[in-house]
């Protein structure tokens, strides 16, 4: 993030990229957010057992439940830190804020405004690789929604990192609720 800013800095583009500007209408935002979490929960539950039906596995993210379930205390903190703080502001500043940008700037890609939603989807979706191929094709769908989402919104940022930390608080709450959901089934006998 330090260097997409200084980047950013350098062109005098941190405004334009990582526009954090008051919207029109909060009421509006909150409803385009609203909006917008379920249909990334559609995209992730659909798309998730659409990949499992093809062979490729849905979205593996056993690894970082099983952190969230070792109390409420780390439920509580990766909420906070990671879901709103890395992945709702960090990674909707990176990938739709500060790629976007850069690729709206290129010579070649400039006006060309799908194809930039569609190859910072690819982008965005290649590190979530840990999730396997099911994660990476249903994060680019996530992406492609969202890179189309800044560009309806005039590269304004906030219904995507509000939906982006509700859609991560909704799936870490339910996986962590699961675990113990289970648990009561052998502890009631």
């Amino acid at each position: 993030m330090l260097v997409a800013w200084l980047w950013l800095r350098k062109d005098g583009a941190v405004a334009v990229a990582f526009n954090l500007s008051e919207p029109k209408s909060w009421p509006q935002t909150l409803l385009q957010a609203a909006i917008t979490t379920a249909a990334v929960m559609l995209i992730l539950i659909g798309g998730g057992s659409l990949m499992d039906a093809i062979g490729l596995g849905a979205p593996n993210v056993v690894d970082v439940i099983s952190i969230v379930r070792e109390s409420p205390w780390m439920l509580l903190l990766w909420i906070s830190l990671v879901a709103w703080g890395t992945a709702a502001f960090g990674e909707e500043l990176l990938w739709r804020g500060f790629l976007i940008d850069r690729l709206l700037r290129l010579k070649g890609l400039s006006g060309k405004v799908t194809l930039i939603v569609v190859i910072q989807a690819i982008i965005f979706a290649f590190p979530h690789l840990y999730q396997g191929w099911g994660g990476v094709f249903v994060t680019g769908a996530v992406g492609l929604l969202l890179g189309w989402l800044r560009m309806r919104n005039r590269g304004n940022l906030w219904v995507l990192i509000i939906a982006h930390g509700l859609v991560d608080t909704i799936m870490l709450t339910a996986g962590y609720y699961d675990a113990f959901a289970a648990m009561d089934h052998y502890f009631s006998g």
